[in-house]
């Protein structure tokens, strides 16, 4: 989901840094709460142990909560609770309980609310009972066994309060009922929200802090790998010379320092590659200047015949649209379209008159002797020239040799160099006919465009036709210096390469 190692940093401190100050702030809130309920807790308990150790058992004992005449002990009580009321302004109601076989269900006995009273009304003896249901500490008579306070705050129609209760036992131990002491707590629970308001408060300046400092950090620690990533893009188009600089002193730099030393060794090792290749291309171009040699070797015509189809081929190539690596592809082995030439017998090949049908046969072999010989070439060029030894004289129409390969299917190097063939030897002299005007043969090759030659290729033999002819003058008047410029100008080239 997330690709940049900066965002990756980012949300990983930031998500850590807020889990663990939340974490902090949570118990501080908890602790500032419980301390504060701890102590209304102890309170309340206490108020309902000490008030448990002013009511006389028996008393208690004699007081009948079905009787709506209260007696004696029932009064005397009442005054207590009412006193205990009176003397404390946080205490709501204060009260004793009894219980019944229902365990939701526990009877009043005694009630400060009674205070002054000699009779119970009927809305008391109706509301004698109290119903204990949401109170665990009543309904499961742990108030009955030993002093309690509710576990937390609640809230009823008299507002927030928390409950003691504390049992009232006789001599042997017998639980008689329960005190009930119900404390305001409105000054807690107001305490409570202001710490709550507070606790948000900080965690949003907390959240705020934890953003900047995941910004600042996940910088810190992602810029200097960013930089390292960018220099290895560097040298991955080639640039071996870029070196990384770390101002830190961890893990970092040793990476830094490690891709330092790993630039340096492969700039030397691409030295030594770059080395290699030109050898290897020198070696190529060698051989292919050797065959070229071999195929004019009975007839330097052909030699002279060879230059201008390369030097012909490369502009066309290039008017074309070519890729500069396929055009020099094109000049380096185009001189060797008629390699298979060697195979030819010598009176068929240097007759000076028209060949005879039988003969043109034989001649027509040349383009599959040439790919057989260069076929099997671990010579990446090599290989290209086979291509073009095999189908520079096939026809753009299908109707040309030695397979009746058509259109597009034929390579586009044996397209070009096809034309460039062609184009010379119709302008060039033969033992068996004297050169065609540039004129005559341009209009020619228009005819023939679409059936022998490719229409694109055709098209951009015709848009550089200026320089082509400056190429064919410049060959006719210096033929050997030509030669020998040719072949030093492919040397500079791998060179450079």
């Amino acid at each position: 989901m997330f690709k940049s190692f900066r965002i990756k940093l980012f949300i990983v401190f930031l998500i850590t840094t807020l889990f663990v100050s939340g974490v902090s702030i949570y118990f501080v809130y908890l602790i500032a709460l419980n301390s504060q309920l701890i102590g209304l807790k102890k309170t309340v308990v206490g108020i309902a142990s000490t008030t448990v150790l002013m009511i006389e058992p028996e008393e208690f004992r004699q007081i009948d909560p079905d009787n709506p005449v209260l007696s004696e002990s029932f009064i005397k009580i009442n005054n207590l609770l009412h006193d205990v009321l009176i003397n404390n302004p946080d205490i709501r109601f204060a009260y004793t309980l009894i219980g019944t076989k229902d365990p939701n269900i526990c009877k009043f006995v005694a009630d400060a609310n009674y205070f002054g009273r000699t009779v119970m009304s009927e809305e008391d003896i109706k509301d004698i009972n109290y119903y204990v249901h949401n109170i665990p500490e009543l309904r499961e008579k742990i108030a009955f066994s030993q002093p309690v306070a509710t576990k937390s705050l609640y809230k009823d129609k008299w507002g927030v309060q928390i409950s003691g209760y504390a049992p009232i036992k006789d001599k042997v131990g017998n639980t008689l009922g329960v005190v009930c002491i119900d404390l305001s707590a409105e000054k807690i629970a107001s305490f409570q929200k202001y710490v709550t308001i507070w606790t948000v408060v900080i965690f949003i300046l907390d959240l705020i802090i934890s953003l900047i400092l995941s910004i600042i950090i996940s910088s810190k620690v992602s810029l200097p790998i960013l930089k390292i990533i960018e220099h290895t893009k560097v040298i991955s188009e080639g640039n071996f010379k870029s070196k990384i600089e770390i101002q830190t002193k961890d893990e970092i730099k040793e990476l830094a320092d490690a891709v330092n030393q790993m630039i340096d060794k492969l700039d030397y090792m691409f030295l030594d590659l770059t080395k290699t290749q030109s050898e290897l291309k020198l070696t190529n171009l060698d051989a292919i200047n050797r065959l070229a040699l071999a195929s004019e070797y009975k007839d330097d015509a052909t030699y002279q015949h060879l230059n201008r189809v390369t030097a012909f081929s490369r502009v066309i190539a290039e008017a074309y649209g070519l890729p500069e690596e396929d055009v020099s592809i094109i000049e380096l082995v185009s001189p060797l379209h008629d390699l298979g030439k060697i195979g030819i017998p010598d009176n068929i090949l240097l007759k000076p008159g028209r060949l005879t049908d039988e003969e043109y046969e034989v001649i027509k072999d040349h383009p599959i002797i040439g790919y057989n010989i260069l076929k099997e070439s671990l010579s990446p060029y090599l290989k290209k020239a086979a291509i073009i030894c095999l189908t520079h004289h096939e026809y753009f129409d299908g109707t040309g040799y030695p397979y009746g390969t058509k259109g597009e299917d034929i390579h586009i190097y044996g397209r070009i160099v096809a034309l460039a063939d062609v184009f010379d030897a119709l302008t060039s002299k033969r033992p068996y006919k004297e050169p065609m005007s540039l004129e005559e043969t341009v209009e020619i090759i228009k005819k023939k465009r679409g059936i022998q030659f490719d229409p694109k290729v055709v098209d951009a033999f015709l848009s550089c036709l200026d320089e082509i002819k400056k190429y064919k003058k410049f060959y006719e008047d210096n033929p050997v210096k030509v030669k020998r410029e040719m072949e030093n100008e492919m040397v500079d080239r791998v060179v450079e390469e």
